[in-house]
């Protein structure tokens, strides 16, 4: 299989790794498109899979219109070269778009029910499009549902094991608690018109959060020098053994709440965007959705001072009895899409 993959956020690098080597590992082939956002660069670069930043997000409306006509363009003219036999996304307009060019299927992968401008520009030109039964739009007869969420492609413990050798050298311990937390930019196309905590919130944040021990911080958005300085800031490739020892997460990143709770790490969402994922997620114990900031904060109390540290990891192993293998799931459909081309 000849695969190209389009990839707009650091955790769709995550997301389509396991798939990219399962082809390679097949005799096949993979190229990767990407969105040049936060530390995907970064990702792409430390897993050494061929790709190509095909563009940059700036800001508004008019330059998020601009930016899909120029990756699209992009995508085609990488595609030309590497003669892929199909083409998988997160839902990436861009990709659809290209497909339908290139005369080769898109598969689409879905989670975020309220991106309903984005699916109704990638849909009518994609064969399939699989998502959660947590998920609760109805896509239509494109639409393929698995039991389980994005993250357990590349956090499942068959494809990941945390390792304390990574970070002990960042000053991190297992046996000493720590946090993550995470702040997001507001940028994205299902963000407009919506803001985040302000900087005093922030910073509140992260003083209730060091009253426990050491902060690690990720963050799309710039940070001021106080906050920065009260932190731990660590390599993005490590950040799945950080947040794996992690005590808590507490952020506005829908991705690594979801990436916590599939690690067995209690997870405060703080954003007001939900999903029917995290909802989900919730419903198996490992997630708490709080958008007001005062009640956020009664709930880093609520979880620190919890006995049981083993709970979350129980809830987990409950919560994995449940799911799908989803990078096969993807394989299987995009194998099924090239072959119904072939006749």
């Amino acid at each position: 299989m000849r695969l190209l993959i389009d990839v707009n956020h650091p955790g769709q690098v995550h997301l389509f790794t396991p798939l990219a080597q399962r082809i390679i590992g097949e005799g096949g082939a993979v190229f990767i498109t990407a969105r040049d956002k936060d530390v995907t660069r970064k990702l792409l670069e430390a897993g050494k899979l061929p790709f190509a930043m095909c563009s940059t997000r700036k800001g508004g409306m008019v330059s998020l219109l601009w930016e899909l006509l120029v990756k699209t363009r992009a995508i085609v003219k990488r595609a030309r070269e590497f003669r892929p036999e199909a083409i998988v996304s997160l839902g990436s307009p861009p990709a659809a778009w290209a497909s339908r060019i290139l005369g080769v299927p898109h598969i689409a992968l879905e989670d975020t029910e309220h991106s309903t401008e984005q699916a109704l520009l990638y849909l009518p030109f994609t064969r399939y499009v699989l998502t959660s039964t947590a998920f609760r739009r109805d896509l239509g007869k494109k639409q393929l549902r698995y039991k389980g969420f994005h993250e357990l492609a590349y956090l499942h413990p068959s494809v990941f094991a945390p390792d304390e050798a990574v970070i002990s050298p960042l000053g991190l311990s297992a046996t000493r608690p720590y946090s993550v937390a995470r702040f997001v930019s507001w940028q994205a196309t299902h963000d407009l018109g919506r803001r985040g905590m302000s900087n005093s919130d922030k910073a509140a944040l992260v003083d209730r959060l060091s009253s426990f021990g050491k902060v690690v911080l990720t963050s799309e958005a710039p940070l001021t020098r106080e906050l920065r300085s009260k932190c731990v800031v660590v390599p993005p490739e490590s950040i799945h053994h950080v947040l794996a020892f992690a005590r808590l997460y507490v952020g506005e990143g829908a991705t690594m709440a979801s990436e916590a709770a599939m690690l067995g790490v209690p997870a405060i969402y703080t954003n007001p965007l939900s999903a029917g994922t995290l909802e989900a997620q919730e419903r198996y114990g490992l997630l708490y959705r709080q958008s007001d900031f005062g009640s956020a904060l009664e709930l880093i109390d609520f979880v620190m001072h919890e006995e049981n540290n083993q709970k979350y990891q129980g809830l987990r192993r409950a919560m994995l009895s449940d799911m799908d293998d989803l990078t096969s799931i993807i394989h299987d459909a995009t194998l099924r899409a090239i072959r119904e081309d072939a006749g």
